[in-house]
């Protein structure tokens, strides 16, 4: 899970382009430790916490070049970020269900449970209902990725505003 944020020189025939890349490579590190930290933060209070807060613990800043990253290095964070769709049931598995509701206790009591409601019940009826249950287990993505950028955006475009007054006013100097 990450969130990537790139610096890139402006291409402007005000100055030269070797000095504005320059300047600009001198002021990248400012405003990466000025922005990404920010950026963590509003992701860091978005995210939900388990019974350890490993996941909350785990969002992390790193500068590469000309991108700064906001991450995760946790399997699972994709999953409760973006949610997960359940895996279908296949129609081969009508023939061991039904004889799950045959032979066992609990697919028994699953099959008189839906006699009891519906009075005209099959048992290809109760396969196709057990299955469209099973279908339709999924869980909802939480977005605190997203949730957390767009929670600092005012703050985050102010300090970029900011940064880029410094830097245009060190060039008019």
């Amino acid at each position: 899970m990450i969130k990537t944020i790139k610096f890139k020189t402006p291409k402007t025939p005000l100055f030269d382009p070797a000095l504005a890349k320059t300047f600009f490579d001198t002021n990248k590190t400012k405003f990466f430790d000025k922005i990404l930290p920010v950026i963590q933060t509003g992701i860091f209070l978005k995210t939900p916490v388990g019974a350890t807060a490993q996941l909350k613990n785990s969002i992390k800043t790193r500068i590469t070049g000309d991108a700064g990253f906001v991450f995760t290095d946790l399997s699972y964070a994709v999953t409760v970020n973006d949610g997960r769709r359940a895996a279908p049931v296949s129609a081969s598995a009508d023939a061991s269900i039904a004889a799950w509701i045959k032979r066992s206790t609990k697919g028994q009591a699953f099959f008189s449970n839906l006699k009891s409601k519906y009075k005209r019940m099959t048992i290809k009826q109760a396969v196709f209902l057990l299955k469209r249950g099973k279908k339709n287990k999924k869980t909802k993505g939480q977005k605190f990725f997203e949730r957390g950028f767009r929670s600092v955006s005012a703050i985050t475009n102010r300090t970029m505003k900011r940064l880029l007054d410094d830097i245009t006013s060190g060039l008019n100097a």
